[in-house]
């Protein structure tokens, strides 16, 4: 146990003067191998410091953020692919506006990255509502369309695909996509 409490002790910052115990107190001195331990330790923290200061100024010297937009990600990422900016919260407010038991369809081309990245962008959106992927292989989905009952889904994504003509409406999600609602909205 002493030595337990000698080998702790010997790691305080400061100055060693007794170490208790039940036998009284003992005095440990102040030997040449604690001196430089010390002298070490204070090099290493003083390097350090040293060596921080230049990046902790440049992190200082630069301009700090300004208010953090909510939505700036997906925002910006709508903005790139689609040339709509701040499109998210209106995608979130169309869907929110259709009933909670209905999930959101997404029709998306195969092996084509654009339409594959704007299905998950209002996948990620859509979220806590369920979605479904429809993958198809050409520029249309009429086949795919007329074999889904319109009283199970709420919401249709075409992401770079052409929505049939029948159907109409829609909210435009510029050049590559549509979102047509096809349940009735929900009353507020």
């Amino acid at each position: 146990m002493r030595l337990l409490e000698l080998a702790s002790a010997l790691f305080r910052v400061r100055e060693i003067t007794a170490i208790q115990s039940n036998e009284g107190t003992a005095t440990v001195p102040l030997t040449l191998a604690r001196m430089i331990r010390r002298v070490i330790c204070a090099g290493f923290i003083g390097l350090f410091i040293w060596s921080s200061v230049p990046s902790v100024s440049r992190a200082f010297a630069g301009p700090f953020p300004k208010r953090i937009d909510a939505f700036h990600s997906s925002d910006t990422y709508f903005e790139k692919v689609t040339g709509l900016a701040h499109e998210s919260q209106r995608i979130i407010d169309a869907l929110d506006s259709l009933p909670p038991g209905k999930p959101l369809l997404v029709f998306n081309r195969d092996k084509d990255p654009i339409s594959s990245w704007l299905g998950m962008a209002l996948a990620y959106l859509a979220w806590p509502r369920e979605v479904r992927f429809e993958l198809i292989e050409g520029p249309r989905c009429d086949q795919q369309l007329a074999k889904i009952a319109p009283d199970s889904i709420g919401a249709i994504a075409f992401c770079n695909v052409q929505p049939p003509r029948w159907l109409p409406g829609g909210m435009s999600l510029g050049q590559y996509g549509k979102l047509v609602a096809v349940a009735k909205p929900a009353a507020k």
